[in-house]
Order: structure tokens, then C-alpha cells, then sequence
């Protein structure tokens, strides 16, 4: 049995959490920092999860899941290693499962939204980047999202695939998805702009809008223009002393920008 990641409030010092309290979120995320896992990875498309059978709630990942919380008033993320034998990715899906989605995207999303280098991408997910950047962390949730929300016969599959895949529904690992990202991101999230973030931003729009969220799509769609705005990918004399596969992403930005929801 693979672990599971259950959020759950927790309240600052022990607190009981009152009616006063009504106000705040009603579950507790995690904030990924430096995790010190030196374990090495496999091939990203066919790595598996050696994760020992036990439940979510006496596991060492339980404990890691609950190192932040906003109830605890830490405003900075918390260098806390895992487990050796589990991935930052645990938090969403077993690693076995998690390949299959990112395979899927690479095979049918990739050709329409081209928001990363393969070659790139494909040996961050090797070298295991998700431990130290978040923002890759998030990309992949992300992928994951848009893989769900566009191909519902993979949902399907995907619960077939792993006994212990948590959703019920594409809206409910939809839904999970987008407050795993929002969790993750700082006070200071918004201070630098980056390729990968607007993707991102697109990525998560594309996938709500699939279920009529037309709130948190629009929002989602302003975030990646604020991206590209920040970049200043709008302005051409800005590419010339860019790497050009740098360039060449945020050239594709904007004509994803453009079009995506027209």
C-alpha cells in the first residue's frame, strides 16, 4: 500500500481551534523548502516509489506533512527532510502513478502547450529538482492538473492503475491541486517573474476552465500575464541577451497568452 497525504487543521501551540476561527482555511498544507533527500533518482518515466506499506496517519510523511500549517504563524518555509524512502511528490500521488501522468502529458499536452524544454525538464525530474525548487514542485502538479482536466478516460485509468489513489472524481484532484500550489507559494512568490511560473499560471488555468471555474481561471489567466508583463516578453530588445531556449519559451508564452482563450 502506498502512502497517503491527508490535511488536516492544525492550531498554533496546542490551541483548540473555536468558533473564532470559523474564518480561516479549513485544511492545513505543507511548505516545501530545502529537503535534503540525497537519494538518487531513476529514469523519470520509469521511476517507482519504494515506499514501505504503512498508513498516512503513523508515518513519517504524516509528520512531515504537518511541519507547516498557517494555523502555526510561520511565515518562512521549514527545512524539514523527509523520509528517505518518499517523494515531494508523495503529497498528491504514489511516484508510479505520477509517471504515467507525466508521460500522458508529455504525449498529448506537450505538442499543445509547449511550457517546457524536454530535455530540461525531463533531467530536473531525473536529478530530483521537486526537492529543492517548489516551483517545480508546482509545475508538475500542475501537468498533472491539466492531464486530468483534458483526457477524463486517464482519471479512470489512473484510479485502475493504484488501489490507493485518493480522488473520486477529475474536479476533486482538480480542486486538490490548485490549493496544493496556492499552499506552497510565499509572501514573496510574486516578487520574481519566471518562465516556469507562468506556465504555472496557464497550466492551472486550463485545467479549471475545463470545469466552468471561470473565477479562478480568469485569476490563474491575470497571474500569467502579470509574469509576462514582468519578464517584459512583450518587449523584443529584452531576448537578445537571453540563452536561447530561454528565449524561445518565452516567445511561445506569449503566443500561448495570446490565444489561449479566445
Amino acid at each position: 500500500m502506498y502512502l497517503t497525504w491527508s490535511l488536516s487543521p492544525k492550531s498554533p501551540a496546542g490551541r483548540k481551534i473555536t468558533a473564532s476561527d470559523e474564518s480561516e482555511e479549513s485544511a492545513g498544507y505543507v511548505e516545501y523548502g530545502d529537503i535534503g533527500d540525497e537519494r538518487s533518482f531513476n529514469d523519470p518515466m520509469t521511476s517507482v516509489a519504494t515506499v514501505s506499506p504503512q498508513s498516512a496517519t503513523d508515518s513519517p510523511l504524516a509528520d512531515y506533512a504537518q511541519a507547516y500549517s498557517p494555523y502555526d504563524g510561520t511565515l518562512s518555509c521549514v527545512h524539514v527532510s523527509p523520509p528517505p524512502d518518499a517523494y515531494s511528490t508523495d503529497v498528491l500521488c504514489c511516484r508510479t502513478t505520477l509517471d504515467l501522468i507525466l508521460q500522458d502529458w508529455l504525449d498529448f499536452l506537450y505538442p499543445l502547450y509547449p511550457v517546457v524544454h524536454i530535455p530540461t525538464f525531463r533531467a530536473q525530474l531525473t536529478t530530483g529538482r521537486e526537492r529543492i525548487d517548489v516551483v517545480f514542485l508546482s509545475l508538475l502538479i500542475a501537468c498533472c492538473s491539466t492531464v486530468v482536466a483534458i483526457i477524463p478516460d486517464s482519471f479512470h485509468r489512473y484510479r485502475a492503475c493504484d488501489d490507493n489513489f485518493r480522488f473520486k472524481s477529475r474536479v476533486e484532484m482538480v480542486d486538490f491541486c490548485h490549493e496544493l500550489i496556492i499552499s506552497f507559494r510565499m509572501t514573496d512568490y510574486f516578487d520574481v517573474s519566471t518562465q516556469p511560473k507562468w506556465a504555472i499560471s496557464i497550466l492551472l488555468a486550463t485545467a479549471l476552465r475545463q470545469f466552468g471555474l471561470v473565477n479562478r481561471t480568469l485569476m490563474f489567466a491575470a497571474e500569467g500575464y502579470h509574469h509576462l508583463r514582468r519578464m517584459e516578453c512583450l518587449d523584443v530588445s529584452t531576448y537578445q541577451n537571453l540563452p536561447y531556449i530561454e528565449a524561445q519559451l518565452r516567445k511561445k508564452a506569449v503566443c500561448m497568452s495570446s490565444h489561449a482563450f479566445l
